[in-house]
């Protein structure tokens, strides 16, 4: 039977939220439309296309909500309820998962499971989760749980009828307090001035290994909420690295993997960055390299989806040298078709940067298992000077803070040498999404331009 005809009455909730979001999460994604998904590639990337081909970035409200973050254990200002308490809880099937969900553990505390950390396991929030909603209410607030690890903590971004209620996220900062003392939860309220029936999105994104915890919401007395409709939009699940992840960014959404969601008018993007990682590596922290997270189920904990990015490989010298880096790729290329038998993978060549420079010959190892790999429904995105239009997408050897003239380094890496700065997330999106296209209109026989 095909998972959209599931009745999202028939599962008990079993207390932690596991049971309902394994059953429901693949319904709230909105899985009608991949059931009926056709079994010839050209079709299913023509549909791609044609999203793509329409996709923009979020626009701002011209009339926003009012956001006010309460102070550390203060109750709703919206029904009383403490922080502990809000009325509608994360595992509620009112609220559809957008990127991932939180699910909770022993202890009674909520965290996300978007992405494995280490073999432990914990389970990453790095990647972002959402959920999506619809309420009748006037305002709202919302109960957030502070993460205790990470520099710098991370934000939320709120959208109202798919316009981001405010042109800078709210801001969460770490904080190691007491959980029993509730000193990392706080409410913060939206407040439209006015009834109206609208739907909304919360999403969580963090910094440096970090980010806030939904812990619920709450509504006034005699309004509703209930589940956004299933969006007939395609999904995407993104696997990669601290690019992937969002270092750099300043919002919950800035990273280029998530603006590349946008522009590539996905419905939906699943997140999966961790710093230090890639096809074999597993950085300092010895966290889970991208073929060891298929152990805990990352590649379809969500369901099926739509398509799969790859987006990997500068963490990967090691790799290189050892000359294991073009088997890992085409080995992880066969287990993501494995999982996602459906869904077009498109693997991008690794990004480098002043402080982790990449030589041509690991894009070419990177390119080469991705041959190797044969897989029918796959594209390529180079990043490198050998590409389409012979011209790689970075260069130089300047930075935020250091510039030289040597590159577009000088705008697009940030001071750590390593990573995009805002205004490079933003150009990268831009030029993933410019190739990610015309590969689309290569795979249907239309001509680019």
């Amino acid at each position: 039977m095909p998972l959209s005809q599931i009745a999202l009455g028939s599962v008990a909730d079993d207390g932690t939220g596991d049971t309902l979001r394994a059953a429901f999460g693949k319904v709230n994604a909105g899985l009608s439309a991949i059931d009926a998904l056709p079994t010839d590639p050209q079709t299913r990337a023509r549909r791609l296309l044609a999203r793509a081909v329409s996709g923009v970035p979020a626009s701002v409200m011209t009339s926003a909500p009012t956001i006010t973050q309460g102070a550390l254990g203060a109750a709703s200002t919206v029904n009383g309820a403490t922080t502990t308490t809000p009325s509608i809880l994360p595992n509620s099937p009112r609220l559809r998962s957008v990127g991932g969900f939180q699910s909770q553990d022993g202890g009674g505390n909520w965290s996300a499971r978007s992405v494995t950390y280490t073999a432990t396991p914990t389970y990453g929030a790095h990647a972002g989760f959402g959920v999506r909603f619809v309420t009748d209410a006037p305002r709202f607030d919302y109960a957030t749980f502070a993460p205790s690890y990470g520099s710098n903590g991370g934000f939320v971004e709120i959208r109202v009828n798919g316009q981001k209620a405010s042109g800078s996220d709210p801001f969460y900062a770490a904080n190691a307090g007491s959980e029993t003392g509730h000193g990392r939860f706080r409410y913060t309220a939206v407040d439209f001035g006015s009834s109206a029936v609208r739907t909304v999105e919360l999403y969580f994104g963090g910094l440096s290994g970090g980010l806030p915890q939904l812990r619920g919401l709450n509504v006034p007395a005699l309004y509703s909420v209930w589940p956004a409709a299933a969006q007939d939009m395609p999904r995407a699940l993104i696997v990669g690295d601290s690019y992937v992840a969002g270092s750099g960014m300043t919002n919950a959404r800035g990273g280029w993997a998530f603006q590349f969601g946008d522009l590539a008018g996905f419905g939906e993007m699943i997140g999966g960055g961790i710093g230090g990682t890639g096809y074999v590596a597993n950085g300092t922290a010895g966290y889970l390299n991208f073929a060891e997270r298929d152990a805990f189920g990352d590649y379809d904990r969500d369901g099926q989806v739509d398509c799969v990015v790859i987006a990997g490989g500068i963490n990967d010298g090691a790799a290189q040298t050892a000359g294991t880096l073009s088997a890992a790729v085409t080995a992880f290329i066969q287990t993501i078709r494995a999982r996602q038998p459906k869904a077009l993978i498109a693997v991008v060549g690794p990004w480098t940067a002043p402080g982790s420079v990449v030589n041509q010959a690991r894009f070419d190892l990177i390119k080469a298992g991705f041959v190797a790999a044969a897989d029918p429904f796959s594209i390529y995105l180079d990043p490198s000077a050998t590409n389409a239009q012979s011209v790689a997408w970075q260069s130089g050897t300047g930075r935020i803070g250091a510039t030289n003239g040597t590159g577009n380094s000088d705008l697009y890496i940030s001071s750590d040498t390593l990573h995009p700065s805002p205004a490079g997330h933003d150009y990268l999106a831009r030029r993933v999404t410019d190739e990610y296209t015309r590969q689309l209109r290569a795979l249907t026989g239309l001509a680019y331009g």
